[in-house]
């Protein structure tokens, strides 16, 4: 049996709040995990912690941190270590998962795509049209799809990052129509 060596995990911190209503509260979150996760991972790495920049809509703010948090994932995975997020509101989804795609499309062209597990209790995939709220953190799977805003859909490139047939939900318990039509049109399970 082969044995293979553990790739080291580097931390990214993404202060990300403007995708939500509470964005102090979760923007502080890679503040408050930093040093737990450091004085409990043996050989874990803290690659610091992108933040939203002053912008004049809150869709500006989330499309910025998600581009330098593309960034910070993508330069994680070309020096061989697992990028683990530890973000506010889940629109730094869009960010994370724009990096791996970023990193395959580079590293592996001829076969970029990936699957993902979604563990959560929203399907996450509004766009503006859909949603009632204009809350970005319910819109990120959406856009990883290839829907809905392109200050999002075209994080990395204009192709979508995932593929429907490469998406499974698990624990979904809340959801809208027009997200359930979404994910259905584009294959996901």
């Amino acid at each position: 049996m082969q044995q293979t060596t553990p790739r080291p995990l580097r931390f990214i911190g993404a202060a990300s709040g403007s995708g939500g209503r509470d964005s102090a509260g979760n923007a502080a979150a890679p503040a408050f995990a930093e040093p737990r996760l450091l004085s409990t991972l043996t050989g874990a790495q803290w690659a610091g912690t992108v933040h939203e920049p002053p912008a004049a809509t809150r869709l500006a703010a989330v499309a910025a941190l998600c581009a330098q948090l593309a960034d910070a994932v993508s330069e994680a995975m070309t020096h061989d270590a697992l990028p683990v997020v530890v973000g506010g509101d889940h629109s730094c989804a869009v960010g994370t998962w724009s990096g791996v795609s970023a990193f395959l499309q580079r590293t592996a062209p001829a076969a970029p795509s990936f699957g993902l597990l979604w563990v959560d209790a929203h399907m996450d995939s509004h766009t503006f049209d859909t949603s009632d709220s204009g809350n970005i953190h319910g819109m990120p799977l959406a856009a990883l799809l290839g829907d809905g805003n392109a200050a999002l859909t075209a994080l990395g490139g204009t192709q979508p990052k995932l593929r429907g047939e490469h998406v499974v939900l698990f624990g979904v318990r809340s959801y809208e129509p027009g997200e359930a039509h979404l994910l259905q049109a584009h294959g996901v399970r």
